[in-house]
């Protein structure tokens, strides 16, 4: 219907083979928008859901490979408690943990330098474990590393210790 005005919020313009007829706005509505963010937000959440996957499964077989089992690392608390035994941490250290959060962040980086250790890596190696897990773990877990003991890098130093006494022994025996 015509006003005094004209009709403002209808245009039709036919030019040629296309038609663009639209009123005012676009046809870019909030729908679309909507639509748009929801994609998004349901690709992000598949992905984090993949990566959480190939986190537990990381895990679990560092477990297995530790010697636990590989469920305990399903169990929220527990994990953290056989995780600390695995590594050669006193597992009561878990409580201050989990009660004390500021200090969440120096067991986060000494649980997973010894777990490095425990592989047989070194430090920075733990340090990666405690930075990027989603990268590390997989690389722990599904690598050819052994598990060598809660003490390895602890083992290793004594072992080193005692081969240079006997090397100094033997050498003051033969002068």
């Amino acid at each position: 219907m015509d006003s005094f005005y004209g009709d403002y919020g209808n245009y039709n313009y036919n030019y040629g083979p296309h038609n663009y007829s639209h009123a005012y706005g676009s046809d870019f509505g909030t729908g679309t928008i909507l639509g748009v963010l929801f994609g998004i937000g349901i690709t992000a959440w598949i992905i984090c859901i993949a990566i959480a996957i190939l986190q537990i499964i990381a895990t679990w077989k560092i477990f297995k490979k530790s010697g636990y089992e590989g469920w305990e690392t399903l169990i929220p608390g527990h994990n953290e408690f056989v995780l600390f035994k695995m590594v050669g941490i006193n597992p009561a250290w878990v409580l201050l943990e989990i009660f004390f959060t500021p200090s969440a962040i120096v067991f986060l980086f000494w649980k997973n330098i010894e777990l490095a250790h425990s592989f047989g890596k070194s430090t920075a190696f733990g340090i990666g474990l405690a930075l990027l897990p989603v990268i590390f773990y997989p690389i722990l877990g599904f690598g050819k590393d052994q598990y060598v003991g809660p003490s390895a890098n602890k083992t290793n130093q004594n072992q080193n210790v005692e081969q240079n006494s006997n090397v100094e022994q033997n050498q003051n025996i033969q002068k």
